[in-house]
């Protein structure tokens, strides 16, 4: 141990998890910024003082110690657990305020797409209506042609089938 204080490496072993999670863990927030003032780099080596390493132990309960790895859900509640009240309550504002503003995002691209739809719905309307008037358009034409065409059928005298006479075979059985 220096007399800067502990390496990273050496808190990992003492609290039970591997260096690169502590490294994760000092890295977020809340603790990366409570952990700066306790912190020093001699020869590109991070060291951390006695204080830093009661912060840092406090922001790991004893389950993640025995763990090593805990996944994500876990760190929140050990981080929740293990800090006062009025961090807990800073850490559950901030994540209301993320969420508000996700829910805020969402409720506006909701709006966005309700206009499109309404504006497909008028531009719906609007065809339907051009089909209908297409469509009796064409109805009256029709009826233009079949009442032109009508009359010269009328005016022209359709011949008759000429009646053959019919041959009975029990007309002979008759006589």
């Amino acid at each position: 141990m220096s007399t800067a204080g502990k390496t990273v490496s050496e808190i990992a072993r003492e609290i039970g998890i591997s260096r690169q999670a502590l490294y994760k863990r000092i890295k977020a927030e809340p603790l990366s910024s409570d952990l700066q003032p306790f912190t020093s780099r001699v020869d590109g080596i991070l060291y951390i003082s006695a204080d830093g390493e009661d912060l840092i132990a406090s922001v790991c309960s004893s389950s993640s110690r025995v763990q090593g790895r805990v996944n994500r859900a876990d760190n929140v509640d050990c981080k929740l657990d293990s800090q006062p009240d009025n961090q807990v309550d800073s850490i559950q504002e901030s994540l209301i305020s993320q969420m508000s503003a996700e829910i805020d995002f969402l409720k506006k691209q909701i709006d966005v797409k309700d206009k499109q739809l309404g504006d497909k719905d008028k531009q719906i309307e609007q065809l339907s209506e051009s089909l209908r008037a297409s469509q009796m358009l064409q109805a009256g034409l029709v009826q233009q042609i079949q009442c032109l065409s009508s009359p010269d059928e009328q005016t022209e005298p359709k011949p008759e089938p000429e009646s053959k006479p019919r041959w009975s075979i029990f007309k002979r059985w008759k006589k």
